[in-house]
């Protein structure tokens, strides 16, 4: 930034943002000419815990402007989830039974995929090797995928691989399931 009338260099802005994690929204700002240091960070967190009435008003703001999108809340609504892993023996057998089950309600999030509560692990204490594990995904009652977890295809349901070899998904991705 320059001074307008000796065109003398004022400093460089720093803004300080506070960022809700679940719904991606600016709650609070700080704009300073001062270096990022610990009282921006608190100043924009006061800026996003107090009310923001009398900051709007100042600045001749009007606050039906921030109406929430209709759409936005039903993408929030909990998504119902199941997740199995099999042994190919459990899988083509009459009553297979699943050695990992991960089940709940899931928060969908912006892009609508469903961000899972935890991860669910493809990990069978029981066995020393794992040979050829299926994965079973449904989410609101539709089974999106039952396939051997180690298909690259898989990745675009959410399906990765640690370091040690397990497979895990954290969200899935239901847009894989509509292409």
């Amino acid at each position: 930034m320059v001074d307008e009338r000796n065109q003398l260099p004022l400093g460089r802005p720093r803004l300080t943002v506070a960022i809700d994690i679940a719904s991606r929204a600016v709650t609070g700002f700080y704009l300073t000419m001062e270096a990022p240091s610990a009282v921006s960070v608190a100043m924009a967190l006061r800026h996003a815990i107090f009310s923001k009435d009398n900051w709007l008003a100042e600045r001749r703001i009007c606050q039906t402007a921030f109406k929430q999108d209709p759409r936005s809340a039903s993408k929030r609504d909990p998504l119902p989830f199941d997740i199995s892993f099999y042994s190919a023996d459990e899988r083509y057998s009459d009553k297979g039974r699943p050695f990992g089950t991960f089940d709940g309600l899931a928060e969908r999030v912006s892009s609508g995929s469903p961000q899972l509560p935890e991860w669910a692990f493809c990990f069978d204490p029981a066995a020393k090797r794992l040979n050829d594990p299926f994965v079973r995904i449904e989410v609101a009652g539709e089974e999106l995928l039952f396939e051997k977890v180690k298909y690259d295809t898989n990745e675009a349901f959410g399906i990765e691989r640690d370091k040690d070899g397990i497979y895990f998904l954290d969200r899935i991705r239901i847009d894989a399931h509509r292409a």
